[in-house]
């Protein structure tokens, strides 16, 4: 659609996150849709990877694609956080565990946090760290390169929220990628995480 003609204001109220906070709902019985929105603004991409112009090699798309499922993961985990705080939610410990395993798979410097620690938080501060490890890199290669995350490692995570979770599993995830187009969004950028 065109330029201010509603867009981010329908994709963020699309959002379970948005009609949460908006406290559009207060108990999860009232939550009807058969979907979970996840809304994710790409000005994020924009800021980590300005100007991309070149061609860009292998490493540097998997870098791309690293940042790119690392803000995701953190949309999600911020749900989740918020999610927690609702009556009659319950992520559960299994699936707590099983998040965990996954990024420690994939993200070896993650360590368990210490016990009373909320580990969606631990998380969401790992990510946090990754993101900004996986673009310091980009711009001047002087760091340690990250371990990339796989480009289905989202879905792999939604996989385990839909295995472990009896209230997400009836329910497709949606992600709702807003300002995903050029000038913001580069050529090389799209195509890349295309």
């Amino acid at each position: 659609g065109p330029r201010g003609c509603g867009k981010t204001t329908i994709f963020r109220n699309l959002s379970l996150k948005a009609q949460l906070l908006g406290n559009k709902i207060k108990k999860l019985d009232e939550y009807k849709e058969n979907f979970i929105a996840i809304y994710y603004h790409c000005n994020d991409l924009y800021f980590a990877f300005p100007y991309l112009k070149e061609k860009l090699d292998d490493e540097e798309r998997k870098c791309i694609i690293h940042y790119f499922n690392l803000s995701i993961l953190y949309e999600i985990l911020d749900l989740l956080n918020i999610l927690n705080m609702v009556k009659g939610f319950d992520l559960g410990q299994n699936t707590i565990i099983n998040i965990q395993e996954l990024i420690r798979l994939y993200i070896h410097a993650y360590e368990f946090p210490p016990l009373g620690t909320d580990i969606i938080r631990h998380l969401m501060t790992i990510v946090l760290r990754e993101k900004g490890e996986a673009r310091n890199w980009f711009e001047d290669r002087q760091e340690i390169k990250p371990n990339f995350l796989p480009m289905d490692f989202i879905n792999k995570f939604c996989e385990i929220l839909q295995d472990k979770n009896p209230w997400i599993k009836s329910r497709a995830i949606y992600f709702q990628l807003d300002d995903y187009s050029t000038p913001n969004i580069s050529n090389q950028l799209q195509e890349t995480i295309n």
